[in-house]
C-alpha cells in the first residue's frame, strides 16, 4: 500500500471522530430540546388544570348568588407570596389545594421528580391585586395564576458548562360572567311531564308543540336561538318528539341546538328556519341556566296592608299603593279576618316606591286586574319585587290564577319609566311556603313573613297558575320592564337574577329542586320527579304560566320557570318584543305572530375560564 493511501485513511478516521462528535452533539441538542418541550407541555397542561380547579372550587363554594372575597371559600396570597404546594400528600385545607391536587394528578408537584419540581399559585380579587395579565375587557371576580418549573439535566448543554435547564409554564383561571345564549330556553328532557293534551292525558318529553287551525299560520321567531334539552325521536310517550309542529307553524331561529337525538316533527306545511341540528353532546346548553342560584330572596319587615272588602279602588281618586303585605279582609262579629280571596284592583293605581326607588309588595289571595265599569283602569308598577303567594284552589281542585289581567275592559299596565339607572320589576308567582335565597339547606333560606291575620287561612293557599289574558284586544296594553343590572337602585340580593321579569317558584313543578336552585337528585340530567307536589302547594295546573300575546304587549326581560313547568302562549296577534323565555316547555295555541328579540338586559352565570 501506498503511503499517501495510508495517509488519506488516517484522515478519514479522523473527519468520522469529529463527525461523531458533532452528531452527538446534535442528538443531544435534539434530545434536551425535545425533553424540554415535552417537559413545558405537561407543565402547561398541570398549570391549566390546577388554575382552573382552584378557581372552580372558590366558586362551588361561594355559588353563583354569592359574593366573592378573599376568606376561607376563595384563598388570597400577598404580592411576591404565592402558596407553594405541599409536598407529598395534600389535604384539600382551601381551594388552592384542589388546584395543587390536580396539578399532581398531571405530573407535577413540589418536590416531585427527585426534587426537581416546584408548584405554586396566587390568587386574589381584581379589588386588591389584578392577576399578571387581563386579556381584552374581561371582567374578573377572582383569579388564580398557576406556575410549574422543572429543573431538567442537559446532555449537550453539560458540554458547555450547563448541567441543569429549566422549564416552566403559567396558567390563570378566573370567574367571570358569561352571557347566556338563546331566546328561547326548553329544558324538559324525555321523562319530563309537559302538561296535558287538549283531548286529555299527559305529555312527557315535548319541547315545543304547536298547531295552527285549518288554514292558519304562526311564525314563532327566536332571534338569539333556540336550545332544547329532549332526545324524544319519535320513541317517547305516544311517540312524541322533543318539538312537534303542525298547520302553518314556521319556526324560524339563527340556530337550533338539540341535545343527543332529540329530532322534530313537521306536518301540514309546517316549516323550521334554519334547519335543527341535532346531535349535541350533553353541556350547559341544556341545563337551567338558573341553577345554583337559588331563588330570589324574599322581603323581610313589610308592614300588614289588609283590604277591607277586597278592593283597591282608584276610579274616584288614585289609588297609591306603598310598599307592604297585602290581603283581602271582612268583618265578622266586628273583628277583621282575612278571606284568601284575590285582590281586586281597578282605576288609576300606582304602586309606589320607598325613597330609595325600589319596593316590595306581597299579595296572599291573588291579584285580579279588571275595569269596574267606571271607565279605564291604569296600573302603574314603580321598581320593586311583587311577590304573589297563593290562592284558594276551586272546589274542583284546579287554581284561580295568583294574576289575572282580563281584556273585558280598557286596561294598562305599565312599568313607572326606563333609562340606564331604572332598577325594573321582577314578578314571583308562589305560596306562603315561599323561600328564597342561594343556601343548599332550608336553614340557610328565607322565609316569606305571613301577616298574623294570613296565618290562620295560609295554608289553604295554594300555587296557582298565573299570566296575562290580553288575546288581540287593543284594549288591554302592557309594557313591563325587568331587572337591570345597570342600575345602582338594584338591590346587591337581586343582582344575580337581572333581566328577570317573571319568576315561578321552583317548587310549582313536575321536577324536585333543592334549596340550591339544583335538581334534587344530585345529577342536573337526571329526571327527578317531584313527589311533594301536593304537600308544596302545586295543585292540577299550576306549573303553567299562560301568555295571550298582543300587538301592545311588550315584556322587557326574561320569563323563568323551573324545568318541569312550561308556558302555554295563546294568539291572536302580532307580538314582538325584548324577550328571553326559560321554560320546560312551550305550547303554542291559535294564530299568532311571536318574535323573541335580544334582551336589553342580559342574562349572566359566573363560570371559570383561562384568561391566560
Amino acid at each position: 500500500m501506498k503511503l499517501t493511501e495510508r495517509r488519506r485513511g488516517g484522515q478519514a478516521l479522523v473527519m468520522v471522530t469529529l463527525a461523531l462528535f458533532a452528531m452527538m452533539g446534535i442528538i443531544g441538542l435534539a434530545v434536551d430540546l425535545g425533553w424540554s418541550f415535552y417537559v413545558k407541555k405537561s407543565a402547561q397542561a398541570a398549570v391549566d388544570s390546577a388554575a382552573i380547579a382552584a378557581a372552580q372550587r372558590a366558586l362551588d363554594r361561594v355559588g353563583q348568588a354569592g359574593i366573592i372575597a378573599c376568606g376561607p371559600n376563595a384563598q388570597c396570597t400577598a404580592a411576591g407570596s404565592p402558596y407553594t404546594c405541599p409536598e407529598g400528600a395534600i389535604p384539600i385545607n382551601n381551594n388552592l389545594d384542589s388546584g395543587c391536587i390536580y396539578a399532581q394528578r398531571n405530573g407535577f408537584s413540589t418536590g416531585g421528580r427527585d426534587n426537581s419540581q416546584r408548584v405554586t399559585l396566587d390568587a386574589n380579587i381584581p379589588e386588591n391585586r389584578l392577576p399578571p395579565t387581563v386579556l381584552g375587557t374581561v371582567s374578573v371576580e377572582y383569579w388564580v395564576t398557576a406556575r410549574a418549573v422543572e429543573a431538567i439535566p442537559q446532555l449537550f448543554s453539560s458540554l458547555l458548562g450547563h448541567n441543569l435547564g429549566t422549564s416552566a409554564a403559567r396558567a390563570t383561571a378566573a370567574i367571570v360572567e358569561s352571557v347566556v345564549i338563546g331566546s328561547l330556553i326548553l329544558l324538559n328532557r324525555e321523562g319530563d311531564w309537559a302538561g296535558i293534551r287538549p283531548g286529555g292525558g299527559p305529555i312527557y318529553g315535548v319541547n315545543l308543540q304547536g298547531q295552527a287551525s285549518a288554514g292558519g299560520s304562526f311564525p314563532i321567531r327566536a332571534l338569539g336561538g333556540i336550545l332544547m334539552a329532549s332526545q324524544c325521536h319519535g320513541d317517547c310517550t305516544d311517540g312524541t318528539y322533543a318539538g312537534d309542529l303542525g298547520g302553518g307553524t314556521m319556526v324560524s331561529a339563527p340556530f337550533t341546538y338539540i341535545r343527543g337525538l332529540g329530532d322534530v316533527s313537521l306536518s301540514n306545511n309546517a316549516s323550521w328556519i334554519a334547519d335543527p341540528q341535532s346531535g349535541w353532546p350533553e353541556s350547559d346548553y341544556f341545563l337551567d341556566p338558573m341553577r345554583g342560584k337559588g331563588q330570589p330572596p324574599p322581603p323581610v319587615g313589610l308592614p300588614p296592608q289588609p283590604v277591607l272588602g277586597g278592593v283597591i279602588d282608584g276610579t274616584t281618586t288614585p289609588a297609591v299603593l306603598s310598599p307592604g303585605n297585602y290581603y283581602a279582609t271582612a268583618l265578622r262579629d266586628g273583628n277583621e279576618y282575612a278571606t284568601g280571596d284575590p285582590i281586586k284592583i281597578q282605576g288609576q293605581v300606582t304602586f309606589k316606591a320607598d325613597s330609595d326607588g325600589f319596593g316590595d309588595w306581597v299579595f296572599f289571595g291573588g291579584v285580579s286586574i279588571a275595569t269596574s265599569g267606571k271607565g279605564a283602569t291604569n296600573v302603574t308598577f314603580d321598581p320593586g319585587r311583587y311577590i304573589f303567594a297563593g290562592v284558594r284552589p276551586t272546589k274542583t281542585g284546579t287554581a284561580n290564577p295568583l294574576f289575572d289581567a282580563s281584556a273585558s275592559g280598557d286596561i294598562t299596565l305599565q312599568s313607572s319609566g326606563s333609562g340606564s339607572d331604572y332598577a325594573g320589576s321582577m314578578f314571583i308567582f308562589t305560596d306562603p311556603n315561599y323561600r328564597g335565597g342561594p343556601g343548599p339547606t332550608e336553614l340557610d333560606t328565607t322565609r316569606l313573613t305571613i301577616p298574623p291575620l294570613v296565618q290562620p287561612i295560609a295554608g289553604q293557599l295554594k300555587q296557582g297558575s298565573s299570566g296575562f289574558h290580553s288575546g288581540n284586544s287593543p284594549q288591554l296594553r302592557i309594557n313591563l320592564n325587568g331587572l337591570n343590572e345597570n342600575s345602582s337602585l338594584l338591590p346587591e340580593e337581586l343582582e344575580p337574577f337581572s333581566s328577570v321579569l317573571i319568576w315561578q317558584d321552583q317548587r310549582n313543578s313536575s321536577v324536585a329542586y333543592d334549596y340550591s336552585g339544583n335538581i334534587a337528585c344530585g345529577n342536573e340530567t337526571a329526571s327527578c320527579p317531584n313527589e311533594d307536589m301536593e304537600a308544596d302547594g302545586v295543585v292540577d295546573g299550576s306549573p303553567n304560566f299562560f301568555f295571550r300575546a298582543s300587538p301592545r304587549t311588550v315584556l322587557n326581560g326574561t320569563i323563568y320557570q323551573p324545568r318541569g313547568a312550561w308556558t302555554t302562549m295563546v294568539g291572536g296577534g302580532d307580538y314582538s318584543g325584548p324577550l328571553k323565555i326559560i321554560t320546560g316547555a312551550l305550547d303554542i295555541q291559535a294564530e299568532s305572530a311571536v318574535t323573541l328579540l335580544p334582551t336589553q338586559n342580559n342574562l349572566r352565570r359566573k363560570i371559570v375560564a383561562l384568561i391566560e
